[in-house]
């Protein structure tokens, strides 16, 4: 019962009822603490520490995903290590702290790697982009070759919405630097894959209905 209030909570907040997602968490949160169980408790302050960066409540994000990885660490449950590391890192970016971000960030690469989660290294690949794009002690430059390196690890998934908003970056760096012409022609690469992805969209649409 209480993975199903996890995996609740995610549909609620992928539907955007973000009072209904914390609930479901919280409400799993303590059966996970009453049965003592590591892997329920970490994935309840997993969802809250989501559910918070969506709402901007960084203080919360923190504590939480904090819980959530010294939960995931007792079981040893790498993957989930992986994506608390990632939020843990992108909380630190948003917040300003940037060589903090940048070691988590480095840390979850690195395990993401090791256990060969592809998807989750074309993400933190993204993350260590961003980052790097407004880190002045990393700059546009290395921000590109986060972005070009994610970008090769994401085309087996064809994954058109990481292409059109890696894209987006990659066209802004060639615009800063003065290469008009070659970010012009970036940026329309990445809005054919927006608008392929809502024609796609539109299509799943249409068959359901």
């Amino acid at each position: 019962y209480a993975k199903g209030l996890n995996l609740a909570s995610w549909l609620f907040f992928y539907l955007e009822e973000l009072p209904e997602s914390r609930r479901m968490a919280a409400e799993a949160l303590q059966m996970g603490q009453k049965l003592q169980d590591p892997h329920l408790i970490g994935d309840s302050y997993f969802c809250i520490a989501i559910e918070a960066f969506h709402r901007g409540e960084y203080d919360i994000v923190q504590s939480c995903a904090r819980q959530a990885l010294e939960n995931y660490q007792k079981i040893n449950d790498l993957p989930n290590i992986v994506q608390t590391l990632n939020i843990l890192g992108r909380h630190d970016y948003f917040t300003g702290d940037f060589q903090s971000s940048y070691s988590k960030l480095s840390s979850a690469l690195d395990l993401a790697k090791k256990i060969k989660d592809i998807r989750s290294i074309y993400a933190i690949l993204r993350s260590l982009g961003e980052l790097a794009f407004m880190d002045p002690q990393l700059g546009p430059s290395q921000a590109r070759i986060f972005f070009l390196e994610g970008l090769q690890h994401s085309q087996p998934f064809n994954d058109k919405v990481y292409l059109s908003l890696v894209k987006a970056c990659l066209g802004e760096i060639s615009r800063l630097e003065g290469q008009f012409a070659q970010a012009a022609a970036i940026f329309e690469e990445g809005l054919a894959s927006t608008a392929e992805q809502e024609r796609r969209d539109i299509r799943v649409v249409t068959q359901t209905n």
